[in-house]
């Protein structure tokens, strides 16, 4: 099965139920794809991306007896930008939760990775984990669930990720 095909998911100790679910894929330098809803039972709600990313100041001189500015923009550069991911999380109970939510920490905490938002089509090179703000946490009926938001630094903001078929 390729990636671009959606799955039925059933409820296991770390897996969501989610029909058609479009995947929130990570990969770290050559290891396999992980797909963070199989991997952690961890989904994307929202997915804010830049389309187009914003271009730096180019080298200039000012010369004080000429009007204007002479820039040197033949070849232009871009800043990098930060991106809120909100995630949703759900398991069999508190103690799968925690586990899948501190497993999924520990692929992303260092080093930089690809991601690539099936939803959305868009993905990244050269991103980093930069912050984590929870939301909200609720465990109840044998079933423990956490929203929470995650702060991506994307130092590569032109490289556009592709799906390929394995």
């Amino acid at each position: 099965m390729s990636i671009f095909e959606a799955k039925n998911y059933v409820m296991s100790a770390n897996e969501i139920v989610i029909s058609g679910y479009k995947p929130f894929l990570i990969q770290k330098g050559n290891d396999e794809v992980k797909n963070s809803n199989e991997q952690w039972g961890v989904v994307v709600q929202s997915f804010p991306y830049k389309l187009l990313p914003k271009p730096k100041d180019p080298p200039k001189n000012d010369w004080h007896d000429q009007d204007g500015d002479d820039e040197y923009n033949s070849t232009m550069h871009y800043e990098a930008y930060e991106i809120e991911v909100d995630f949703y999380a759900r398991a069999r109970d508190n103690t799968t939760l925690r586990t899948n939510i501190k497993a999924f920490f520990d692929y992303i905490k260092e080093g930089e990775f690809k991601i690539y938002d099936t939803y959305t089509g868009i993905g990244r090179q050269n991103v980093r984990y930069a912050d984590y703000d929870p939301n909200s946490y609720k465990d109840k009926g044998g079933r423990a669930r956490l929203i929470f938001k995650i702060k991506f630094k994307v130092n590569d903001p032109i490289t556009q990720i592709v799906l390929t078929e394995n």
